[in-house]
């Protein structure tokens, strides 16, 4: 059978970063018989893994929390169709059964893959000390660990290769250390360094994602970013914070250069891409140097990737919240007797709202569109609203057609134009 491999994994652009530190087991051990109760989509109340022989077992690690682990069901539930028979995917989790069950009531758009669910999964967590999701573990037909990886890894090609007897490489989650990426070297103690910067390939120290962390009992001020894209670094030192925000379908235009510097799209690629194509940074100065962090990490960047950068206003399709000046307005107005927030879906499956400021309203519409267009609140409302919309309509995928469609009913109205919008541009440099 098949040796996992033992090194690190990081999840790079992938919604969680996994963090896993001293695991019960490892691969190549065998993994108890235990049973396991409160279980879901299951035709027994309990379940155990000798209830599977013969199958390559692959557990899915997820949370009620996690976006990234609802997405990928209906992946995981095509996946389980296509090689029925062969494989089977149990999602695990440590919320209790009860509280599964409230959360796939309230959240009536999620739906679990035909797959058992055991929940108050605590006995198989502290198997393998999952740190990150989504979680996975591959267990061979004789119940020995043969992968602990990113849920990303978990492809159609993966598992056909598995299946046929071939070796494959999934980066193994594990042992990754958190701290500095030079601090504790073999020459310097931490105390000593008083100002670097530092670009390293991704590896088993987390520098972790900081934008001004306060070091050496306030002297110091530290920025990190850990195992990143070369994109992501730019977006990180051009951003200022939250000054500007670039991690959108439009916010960054790559012209003349390398087309990796992206995650590629099949996940079967993203392990090497990884490897290639993912750095880590880490910047310490005084604490009297703060303003000029991001300055240095541009410059950082720069220098190392012969890439440049700049911000330029462009004009992009952007929607804009205007009001009709109609007399649906009026069906805006709070009547004030109670309150009630988003994602509270009535019986008809309605997102309802009651007596909540019109900014929150706007917030919200900003947070739902702002990836795809860039947004811009020209209603001149103000006050506390009551509005009801479609639970359905709520949702990440922005259809402005649609949104219009119930907006209406409430004298407002989301205009396509084109807007200036700041973009940071990456560039290779031009060799004169």
């Amino acid at each position: 059978m098949f040796n996992g491999i033992r090194w690190l994994v990081i999840a790079g652009l992938i919604p969680c970063v996994f963090t896993s530190q001293g695991q019960t087991l490892q691969t190549g051990q065998r993994c108890p018989d235990m049973e396991l109760t409160e279980v879901i989509n299951y035709p027994k109340e309990h379940l155990r893994l000798s209830d599977f022989a013969g199958k390559l077992i692959i557990l899915d690690f997820w949370n009620h929390r996690c976006i990234a682990c609802i997405e990928s069901f209906p992946n995981l539930q095509s996946l389980q169709e296509r090689f029925n028979g062969q494989i089977q995917i149990i999602l695990v989790n440590t919320e209790g059964k009860d509280s599964t069950l409230r959360f796939l009531r309230r959240k009536r758009k999620v739906v679990l893959p035909d797959v058992p669910v055991v929940t108050k999964g605590a006995k198989l967590a502290a198997l393998f000390s999952p740190d990150g999701y989504p979680y996975h573990v591959w267990i061979d037909e004789n119940r020995v660990v043969r992968h602990i990886s990113g849920g990303y890894n978990t492809t159609a090609e993966h598992i056909e290769s598995f299946l046929n007897g071939n070796r494959i490489e999934l980066d193994a989650v594990q042992d990754i250390r958190q701290g500095s990426l030079i601090e504790k070297s073999d020459t310097h103690t931490g105390e000593d360094i008083k100002y670097f910067s530092c670009i390293s390939r991704c590896n088993s120290i987390d520098a972790g994602n900081a934008e001004k962390q306060v070091v050496k009992d306030g002297k110091a001020i530290r920025m990190s970013a850990f195992c990143s894209s070369i994109t992501d670094l730019y977006i990180k030192a051009y951003r200022e914070y939250k000054k500007y925000d670039f991690a959108t379908s439009y916010g960054v235009a790559i012209e003349n250069a390398d087309s990796n510097f992206i995650r590629p799209k099949n996940p079967n690629l993203f392990d090497r891409w990884r490897e290639k194509y993912c750095y880590s940074y880490e910047l310490l100065l005084p604490a009297s140097k703060a303003a000029w962090r991001y300055k240095i990490m541009q410059e950082d960047l720069e220098r190392y990737f012969d890439i440049e950068a700049c911000i330029e206003q462009r004009k992009i399709k952007s929607l804009v919240l205007i009001n009709t000046g109609d007399t649906a307005l009026r069906h805006l107005k709070s009547y004030g007797t109670f309150k009630e927030h988003f994602n509270q879906p009535d019986k008809s499956q309605n997102s309802i709202i009651r007596n909540i400021p019109f900014s929150v309203f706007v917030n919200k519409l900003r947070h739902l569109i702002v990836f795809h267009y860039p947004f811009f609140d020209e209603s001149n409302i103000n006050g506390n609203i009551d509005i009801n919309l479609p639970d359905s309509v709520m949702s990440l995928k922005v259809m402005p057609e649609l949104l219009n469609l119930y907006l209406k009913d409430y004298g407002l109205y989301l205009k396509e134009e084109d807007r200036e919008t700041p973009v940071l541009v990456i560039k290779k440099k031009v060799t004169k």
